[in-house]
């Protein structure tokens, strides 16, 4: 793979020869000239590699390069390492069996649910749509990739067959006027609603005009969430890149939230954006800090799928949630001048109930632990160390028990940091409930007689 260096700098600013180049970089050059622009961006020919303050620089403005291009090419059969260049149609589709002249955006896929004992599924009657097929591409799995999906104003994909997508239509070869309806939502709208940053920024997910702007920031905070957990489940091949890979996404959200950005968290929603959990902690979670120094709060320190619970929280068995720590300071120190970039350390410190813990572990990986209600959701493999529970909110059931109300207690399990002193590090997430009931008196110990107007004690999160 060609890449521009200071070496060659001064070769490539002359010439470079086009037969040198991979299939795929000759088809988007042939691609470019046919649509008569006159430039085409490859990151790796137009960002120095072995340059560290011109990677810096650049990286922080590729938004704008996404978003302020013409169209962006997506080479997802050369991806897949099917093919070496843009595609090659080895599967046509052809004339065969009926066809009807139909609006296809009025077309109503027929779904049918298939039950067998524990295994549910709903089949749909035609199964060659463009999207899920695009988003399990290995070409959308890369973490770059997302930033430049979303921030683009249209692109075009080539695939088994060729498909398209701007701000108002996704759509393919078999579907050429759009994607039949499928029913199943997005943060963004519907599934087949074109994932792009003005749907996710413009579109509430209350979909109603009497929602006030509380909600409406609430629902946005929410889908920069659902933004990274789709992010984490998305490879990358430099750890440090986590933060800048997401830079420009983060500063469009910026212009709507007008908050301050901590390491891939808001500041204002930082109860629901602390709350976070992996499914599968037999991999250690955070990347050593010597190599990637985020704080171990933030999700960006970790690496593999998480989830955010309260981002997807729609069930009307809970009241609101209600939060019960107070935040004293954040301290956040970046390595470049970007402010939604890579950052040296941080720190939060706040005020709350903290109590010690004792360690149970349990499979998140089974269908079983999706369903527990209840949960200790460790961030590796070992905590090396006493383990704390610390609160950060909870909930009212609104179906009350036999022992009154019952409130949903959610934290931070955290250990102590080597330095400074009275800092913890981050080890996991919990979910208790409040009064525990008998069966759970020995297994959720941590908080059976705690009252709200316990004193609270002041840590540091690092």
């Amino acid at each position: 793979m060609p890449r521009l260096l200071r070496a060659n700098y001064d070769q490539y600013k002359k010439r470079i020869e086009t037969s040198s180049l991979p299939s795929v970089f000759q088809d988007a050059i042939t691609m470019t000239r046919r649509l008569e622009i006159g430039y085409l961006w490859v990151d790796c020919l137009c960002i120095i590699q072995d340059d560290e303050l011109d990677w810096d620089t650049e990286s922080s403005r590729m938004g704008q390069v996404y978003s302020g291009a013409f169209c962006n090419f997506g080479a997802c059969a050369a991806a897949d390492s099917v093919l070496a260049s843009f595609g090659d149609k080895t599967h046509v589709i052809g004339d065969v069996g009926l066809f009807v002249e139909r609006d296809s955006q009025a077309l109503y896929l027929p779904a049918v649910p298939v039950v067998r004992k524990d295994h549910r599924k709903l089949y749909y009657a035609y199964t060659n749509l463009m999207h899920p097929k695009l988003a399990l591409s290995s070409l959308m799995k890369r973490g770059w990739i997302l930033q430049e999906r979303l921030m683009s104003t249209r692109s075009i994909y080539f695939a088994n067959q060729l498909g398209w997508e701007c701000g108002e239509l996704v759509t393919c070869e078999t579907f050429p006027n759009g994607m039949p309806a499928v029913p199943v939502t997005a943060p963004w709208g519907n599934v087949t609603t074109p994932f792009k940053i003005n749907n996710l920024l413009e579109r509430s997910a209350l979909h109603s005009s009497q929602s006030s702007n509380a909600d409406e920031r609430t629902e946005m905070e929410k889908k920069w969430l659902c933004v990274a957990e789709r992010f984490q489940s998305c490879r990358l091949t430099f750890e440090n890149d986590r933060l800048p890979a997401l830079s420009g996404l983060a500063q469009c959200f910026h212009r709507v939230l007008h908050d301050e950005y901590l390491a891939g968290i808001w500041k204002n929603d930082l109860y629901r954006s602390l709350l976070w959990y992996r499914s599968d902690p037999q991999v250690n979670l955070h990347i050593p800090s010597d190599l990637y120094p985020v704080p171990t709060w933030s999700w960006a320190s970790a690496q593999g799928s998480i989830r955010f619970p309260l981002a997807h929280q729609h069930c009307l068995k809970f009241d609101e949630e209600q939060q019960a720590f107070t935040l004293l300071e954040t301290t956040l120190s970046g390595l470049t001048r970007d402010p939604f970039g890579r950052v040296k350390k941080g720190a939060i410190r706040i005020a709350g109930h903290m109590r010690k813990g004792s360690e149970r572990r349990t499979d998140t990986r089974t269908e079983a632990s999706e369903k527990r209600k209840y949960n200790d959701w460790y961030d590796g493999a070992s905590s090396n160390g006493d383990t704390f529970h610390l609160l950060l909110g909870y909930s009212r059931c609104i179906v009350e028990s036999s022992r009154g109300p019952l409130r949903v207690l959610r934290g931070l399990i955290v250990s102590p940091a080597k330095s400074p002193s009275q800092a913890y590090r981050r080890v996991g997430m919990f979910m208790h409930p409040w009064p525990p009931g008998e069966s759970d008196m020995d297994i959720f110990h941590e908080f059976v007689d705690f009252n709200l107007a316990d004193p609270q004690v002041t840590i540091t999160l690092v």
